[in-house]
């Protein structure tokens, strides 16, 4: 359970900088845009929002994990 829960924990990290970046770039604006190039930025940006936040806790859950096992390992479980 261990190893598996650094390889979460890693995955979730690498993954949620990934999405911030495509994050970042999908938010720069347009010069020039029309309505159909807006709704379909909003839409990029509500995707890329929903893969940062299942990154976190991806990643979160992983340190849990990670935490959980290495105290159940001091206290002789």
């Amino acid at each position: 359970m261990r190893a598996a829960s650094v390889i979460a924990a890693i995955v979730g990290l690498f993954s949620a900088v990934f999405c911030f970046l495509g994050l970042a770039g999908e938010s720069l604006p347009y010069q020039d845009p029309t309505p159909a190039m807006l709704s379909a930025q909003a839409e990029a940006i509500r995707a890329w929002q929903f893969g940062l936040g299942v990154s976190a806790l991806l990643s979160a859950a992983g340190l849990v994990g990670f935490i959980r096992g290495r105290a159940s390992r001091a206290a002789g479980r």
